[in-house]
């Protein structure tokens, strides 16, 4: 993106079980042949560790991971799943009641929720919260994001990043009360990370101490202001030095604090470009634009 060498390297490997009939591969497509059925399985891996080391072997990862699979039949890979999903989901159960409309397709409730009373509805709704995060937070995996597990782009809207001025919160909203605590693993990895890569914006932009992050991060854990001040300049909040009164913030010679009414630099750090490769744009001075759909 934007002339800048993408990074992650990724590859997909596939495996046809067939039952019967016969399985052939050329020229980049797989053919089946009278096959009673087809068992497909796969693996797909990174080389990505972390948002600083990206030496993992995403071929390894991925044979690794498909001849595991290979050695457990279909009903088998099945039952873990269900077993697995299982162990989690039903944790929690919820009841406001139903109506005779209730086993009506879901997409006709929601139409109709404005005219009629479906407190199953809700219910419903409260699970399926509870199901995208234990799909798509498992601890050891990147936090929930815009799209989730669910993009299929490789392009997608807002690059699939984190808004974290409401839209992760949002997204982490049920998993305490949902009884997912563990869900939370990847979220609170998150800010670690970014605790780790917000010294430097605070040291560069504000030449102050501690981290700093605004309303956006990605996966390389971006804490710099992107696409303009009017939604860009979100600062995470403030470091209060030992004797401020009425919030306001002690000078120290030589030395400056970040605050909300800092200003970010027009240019980047050149170190910082890696981290803009992921399609965050500095500020642009003197331009004044209404925040996406969506942010």
């Amino acid at each position: 993106m934007h002339g800048v060498p993408g990074a992650i390297r990724y590859e997909a490997h596939a495996r046809f079980l067939n039952d019967g009939g016969h399985v052939a591969s050329r020229n980049g497509q797989v053919t089946v042949r009278n096959a009673n059925s087809v068992t497909v399985l796969i693996s797909i891996a990174t080389n990505l560790r972390r948002y600083d080391d990206l030496d993992a072997d995403p071929a390894e990862l991925a044979r690794e991971r498909l001849s595991a699979a290979v050695e457990k039949s279909y009903q088998e890979l099945r039952d873990a799943h269900i077993a697995e999903h299982r162990r989690v989901f039903r944790r929690v159960s919820i009841d406001f009641g139903s109506i005779p409309e209730a086993s009506q397709p879901t997409d006709g409730r929601i139409r109709n929720s404005h005219a009629q009373e479906d407190p199953h509805l809700a219910a419903l709704y409260y699970q399926f919260g509870r199901y995208l995060a234990i799909s798509a937070s498992r601890p050891g995996t990147q936090p929930m994001n815009l799209q989730g597990i669910w993009n299929n782009h490789v392009n997608p809207p807002w690059q699939s990043k984190y808004t974290i001025n409401v839209n992760i919160e949002m997204n982490y909203w049920p998993v305490e009360s949902g009884n997912l605590a563990e869900f939370h693993e990847p979220l609170m990895r998150l800010i670690d990370e970014l605790s780790e890569t917000g010294q430097r914006t605070a040291r560069r932009h504000y030449d102050a101490d501690g981290w700093v992050a605004h309303h956006n991060t990605d996966i390389w854990r971006a804490t710099a202001p992107i696409d303009g001040a009017y939604w860009g300049m979100w600062a995470m909040g403030e470091r209060r030095p030992p004797g401020a009164e009425d919030g306001r913030l002690a000078e120290t010679p030589g030395r400056a604090r970040a605050t909300r009414s800092a200003s970010p630099t027009d240019e980047a750090p050149s170190e910082d470009r890696r981290y803009a490769s992921a399609g965050n744009r500095r500020p642009t001075s003197g331009v004044s634009r209404a925040p996406p759909t969506g942010c």
